[in-house]
């Protein structure tokens, strides 16, 4: 059950749109009609700056270990599980 819930927080945190929040709400900006049309951190870059771009960036380096550090506090006696929850958040990615 452990793998369970690890997969599940890795991949609500890893499936989290920071780029498309952002520019949505921040910048009042449809990212998926600008630049590459891409939802990431390199199209924030691109559209709506550096400052944006590395925020976006560095929210989403949080996305991938939150979920590991909740995961190895939550299941000590399992480690692999962390793993299983990385693997999640890039799925969710």
């Amino acid at each position: 059950m452990d793998y369970v819930y690890a997969i599940l927080i890795g991949y609500m945190c890893g499936s989290i749109p920071t780029a498309y929040w952002l520019g949505k709400f921040v910048y009042r900006l449809n990212i998926f009609e600008h630049g590459s049309k891409n939802m990431g951190a390199t199209n924030v870059f691109r559209v709506l700056g550096k400052k944006p771009g590395m925020f976006t960036l560095m929210i989403d380096i949080v996305k991938g270990m939150a979920p590991v550090l909740i995961v190895r506090h939550l299941f000590p006696e399992n480690p692999p599980a962390a793993f299983a929850a990385a693997a999640a958040a890039l799925t969710g990615h």
